[in-house]
């Protein structure tokens, strides 16, 4: 395996779980039980498009209806999201974020505006520059997969 990609995997993982353990204490304060990977990304799918039906939320996660059904009534049982019935076609299920999801993710969205200022800040001009230089790298590689 090569050392560097070990060693980036290693950085990220730690990072992310720094920043997981900071925003638990600093945002979550109870109000929210812990999310899976799935359900966040359901719920940054539907704060950054809106309204989805349950088959674009199951095709845009890789998963198969069942497993979104699924993951949607816990989300619905947590009250982030709100399931409605298309009025001209009752089989289509539309699922959008409650009021409590939009402030939850709105409030998450900002929380990690704020952390990526405060890292951005307490590094040189010159360092945020070939930070977004890569990042926009990466970002155009994933996007060729």
């Amino acid at each position: 395996m090569n050392k560097d990609a070990q060693k980036a995997f290693d950085m990220l993982v730690d990072i992310s779980d720094r920043i997981r353990k900071s925003r638990k204490i600093s945002i979550f304060k109870g109000e929210i039980k812990q999310l899976n990977l799935g359900q966040t990304f359901t719920l940054q799918l539907l704060f950054d498009s809106g309204r989805k039906t349950m088959g674009e939320l199951a095709k845009a996660a890789g998963i198969k209806m069942p497993s979104m059904t699924e993951s949607i009534a816990r989300l619905e049982k947590m009250g982030f999201v709100q399931k409605n019935r298309d009025n001209n076609d009752k089989r289509k299920v539309f699922v959008e974020l409650s009021a409590r999801g939009k402030k939850i993710m709105k409030h998450n969205r900002d929380t990690n505006l704020g952390y990526l200022g405060m890292f951005f800040s307490m590094i040189s001009g010159r360092e945020r520059q070939k930070a977004m230089e890569l990042l926009e790298k990466i970002q155009g590689l994933l996007k060729k997969l």
